[in-house]
């Protein structure tokens, strides 16, 4: 197969290991890094200091022209749609462009399922300032804004009364009148959901759901604005919740137009009442250490089972589904620690707990920390287990407490 690799985050050729032994001919388009990648088992390995660059398309259609893609592998975020646009572009095999659209951009996604009759919050897309003013007239505060196609809770904002909205106008780069040069963010608002945060991850194969597990964050997407970690513990399945969820998202995902494989992130919200809300969903793997502990837990690694659906033949697939445990007989959760402003001094290479199943420095001593932007600014992460919730819960919070007595951040 001809296979192209859009790759932006931190490379890590081991995501990739089982294609580059298995003879396909792989194209890898990636965002540049200090250190290149040399491996000829690659066709070719293209770099772009800016990978949000039409250049990257443009790449794309030059080789096209040439070699005649079989699949596009593309596991970030952002570029979900833009691998969605290839595909149907040249009538490639995958998830294509209208259905990319609908796990990404969230106004599409909410109104779709709202079309259909599932209970969703009040939300309106914005395209002036108006749009927000009539909103809150009808709705009150407080309210969420946020940008239709972003992610990690960057430029996502909790506006709770009249002061804090002026504040957000003033200092935010809100603008819908074309008055700022690349002011082209689309947004969106909400009505603030007052709850507890759940993430809902599986895949599908063949328009099935094989695999399919709740989680509760301990904090919120929004937690680097607090000075707090992010993480999240898998539910016990006897939790009354656990069933609700998964069947809230069972039917989000019927109603929109799914692939029939892709791997699948669900962030609900559950009110004092136990009513189940939509926040988003997305057709990729969970970030921070989400995939991590689905493997512990459940025996799946969904990013390397996503790259295997677009490889391979159900004959190679169907074996790993059925291996998925059926039951989770311990817990997992994580945590990420976000940056904080400051030299990074010291910290321990080792934990003092068996229960740490992986523990990872993601900086190096001497490294000039600034601010974090999103939740994906974090200078390390944790992944634990337990026989239940509560412990994991638990353990979580006595590592936190333990990883912050053996680091310096220095001014």
């Amino acid at each position: 197969m001809n296979i192209l690799i859009l790759h932006r985050s931190k490379f890590n050729k081991c995501l990739y290991q089982e294609l580059l032994t298995e003879g396909h001919n792989l194209y890898l388009l990636k965002k540049k890094e200090a250190l290149p990648i040399s491996d000829e088992r690659f066709k070719l390995v293209q770099e772009f200091v800016d990978f949000d660059s039409n250049l990257v398309e443009l790449a794309v259609s030059d080789l096209q022209n040439k070699i005649k893609f079989d699949r596009v592998i593309a596991l970030h975020e952002y570029d979900i749609i833009r691998a969605g646009v290839i595909r149907s572009e040249f009538n490639i095999i995958g998830q294509k462009q209208n259905s990319a659209l609908e796990f990404r951009d969230k106004f599409l996604m909410k109104k779709k399922i709202l079309d259909n009759g599932i209970k969703i919050m009040p939300f309106e897309k914005v395209d002036t300032l108006f749009d927000l003013l009539r909103f809150v007239e009808i709705y009150n505060y407080p309210i969420v804004i946020k940008p239709r196609l972003g992610a990690s809770g960057l430029n996502v904002e909790v506006i709770r009364d009249g002061d804090e909205f002026s504040k957000w106008i003033n200092d935010s780069n809100f603008v819908t009148h074309g008055g700022k040069a690349g002011s082209n963010i689309s947004w969106m608002v909400e009505k603030f959901i007052d709850g507890i945060l759940y993430h809902v991850d599986g895949v599908i194969y063949q328009n099935e759901i094989k695999c399919i597990y709740p989680s509760q964050y301990l904090t919120s997407c929004l937690s680097y604005k607090e000075d707090k970690p992010n993480g999240s513990v898998q539910l016990d399945e006897s939790n009354p919740l656990f069933q609700k969820l998964v069947q809230y998202t069972s039917k989000v995902l019927t109603t929109l137009s799914t692939p029939n494989y892709m791997a699948f992130h669900a962030e609900l919200f559950s009110t004092s009442t136990d009513d189940i809300y939509l926040c988003e969903i997305a057709s990729r793997v969970g970030g921070g250490q989400i995939n991590k502990c689905m493997e512990i837990s459940l025996n799946v690694n969904l990013k390397q089972l996503s790259i295997k659906f677009e490889t391979s033949t159900k004959h190679n697939v169907i074996p790993i589904i059925q291996k998925i445990n059926k039951t989770v007989k311990n817990k997992t959760g994580f945590l990420t620690i976000q940056n904080k402003p400051g030299v990074l001094k010291q910290f321990s290479d080792s934990v003092p707990f068996e229960w740490v199943k992986e523990y990872t420095i993601h900086v190096t001593k001497g490294t000039n920390l600034k601010p974090p932007n999103s939740v994906s600014d974090y200078i390390a992460s944790v992944v634990v287990i337990g026989e239940n919730s509560n412990e994991v819960s638990n353990r979580l919070w006595e590592f936190y407490k333990w990883f912050w007595t053996v680091t310096e951040i220095s001014d």
